[in-house]
């Protein structure tokens, strides 16, 4: 990548991590070298992140909880389970990642609280 592509980059890579703006301008003014190693580290963790996963990307876990209800077994330890990756998912992943899940996402776990309640 150029300097330019690195910078472009980096400065997502900044918004992703929301991070205010003292840190943010702290990072800004590091060297190219800094900013590709930086973008290279989260490129890698992420990689091996989705490699160890069983869900992929925000629409899996969307899927998978409306379908927990729909089988006939519904293991609490499994769905738990699910929850309790969403939460990492959700803590660490880009703040796009976050986005993605969205207000689908989010009236999925609601539908799972309001029919865990009922059983």
């Amino acid at each position: 990548m150029d300097e330019e592509e690195i910078n472009s980059k980096f400065e997502e890579l900044l918004c992703d991590m929301n991070l205010d703006k003292n840190k943010k301008n702290l990072l800004i003014n590091s060297s190219i070298d800094y900013k590709d190693r930086m973008l290279q580290l989260r490129n890698k963790v992420f990689d091996k992140i989705k490699e160890n996963h069983e869900f992929k990307g925000p629409n899996d876990y969307i899927y998978y909880l409306e379908q927990c209800f729909q089988v006939d077994s519904q293991n609490p330890d499994i769905i738990l389970g699910c929850l309790a990756s969403l939460k990492i998912a959700l803590t660490n992943y880009p703040l796009q990642w976050s986005r993605e899940f969205g207000h689908k996402g989010v009236a999925t776990l609601l539908d799972v609280l309001k029919r865990a309640k009922a059983l």
